[in-house]
């Protein structure tokens, strides 16, 4: 299962990891650690691309003031 203990020795509060990995914990949401660069890559073109959407919404659509 790929599950460990961090104190074998302890009596009272055991300490006990289901995930043996980081790589263990990811398999269970289906991301592959070695996509890291692609994900980052996607994440910053996506808040690029928002910041523009709004640089270009408050240009064209100037709203009157009260």
């Amino acid at each position: 299962m790929g599950a460990y203990l961090q104190n074998p020795d302890a009596t009272g509060n055991c300490n006990y990891c289901q995930y043996a990995s980081g790589d263990t914990f990811l398999a269970g949401i289906n991301v592959k650690y070695s996509d890291r660069g692609r994900n980052i890559g996607i994440y910053c073109c996506y808040i690029i691309s928002n910041i523009v959407i709004i640089l270009l919404a408050s240009r064209f659509l100037k709203y009157t003031k009260r």
